[in-house]
């Protein structure tokens, strides 16, 4: 399949301009825009106060003390689509939501309509969660973002190096979390793929945006998870591996 099928074109720009700035954004280093944040009122502290309290893995993923948190999820091979990623990313949405925070200050971003049609379908009936794409959450702001970096597959992800560490758009994804940012990736896979994608181009867009990416992933309150999150009550309806989901090339 071609690449219009594989990536987001909510906005309707070529391929060609998927490294150009979000229209009406300023372009600031995400890392710095996250640690800007650390100190503004945390709507989890305050549920904390009032007794529910996040369980098992997500007490550290979802702790006040964390602005910005990335979450390495140890998958590889996955292309536009990735179950374990979907998995937890509607898992932590859910769990801050039992926690007390309010479902409209949940937001859940992935750069492919794939991961988010997926997503939505794993967090089912629950009103006011759900995932889109970068473009549709410009102007916009949650409490608390996750943003699902989905790939793994090393020449896919080289491949699209450009797009997926783009600083502008890292920007718009982690700038839109008023308290917190949680990032989902393969930090492996992530890393090894797109440092093959710079070699022979230091200089390139992919190379600066892969800069970023590094810092962004060292700066942030690091915690490794399994595969499979426990279950948060969400409605978990299995796709085997490999097998390609909605968009899925």
């Amino acid at each position: 399949g071609g690449g219009g099928d594989e990536l987001d074109v909510a906005t309707g720009r070529p391929l060609a301009d998927r490294g150009r700035p979000v229209a009406g954004e300023v372009v600031l280093d995400p890392v710095e825009a996250q640690a800007a944040r650390v100190g503004e009122p945390d709507l989890l502290h305050e549920d904390e106060r009032r007794g529910a309290v996040p369980a098992g893995p997500f007490a550290e993923i979802l702790d006040p003390k964390h602005s910005l948190v990335f979450v390495d999820v140890p998958h590889d091979g996955h292309k536009s689509l990735c179950e374990p990623e979907a998995r937890w990313a509607a898992a932590i949405a859910a769990e801050a939501a039992r926690c007390g925070v309010p479902r409209e200050d949940l937001g859940i971003i992935s750069p492919f309509r794939a991961q988010c049609n997926r997503i939505r379908h794993l967090l089912g009936p629950r009103r006011g969660l759900s995932a889109a794409t970068v473009e549709r959450y410009q102007g916009q702001e949650r409490e608390v973002i996750v943003v699902s970096m989905t790939s793994s597959e090393p020449r896919y992800v080289a491949r699209l190096a450009p797009f997926l560490f783009d600083p502008r758009r890292g920007n718009v994804a982690v700038s839109r979390a008023r308290t917190k940012a949680i990032v989902l990736g393969s930090r492996k896979a992530l890393l090894a793929a797109a440092g093959a994608a710079d070699e022979d181009a230091p200089d390139s867009d992919a190379a600066r945006g892969l800069a970023v990416f590094r810092r962004l992933v060292l700066s942030a309150h690091a915690v490794s998870v399994p595969l499979t999150p426990p279950e948060a009550g969400v409605a978990v309806i299995a796709v085997p591996d490999g097998v390609p989901g909605p968009g899925e090339v």
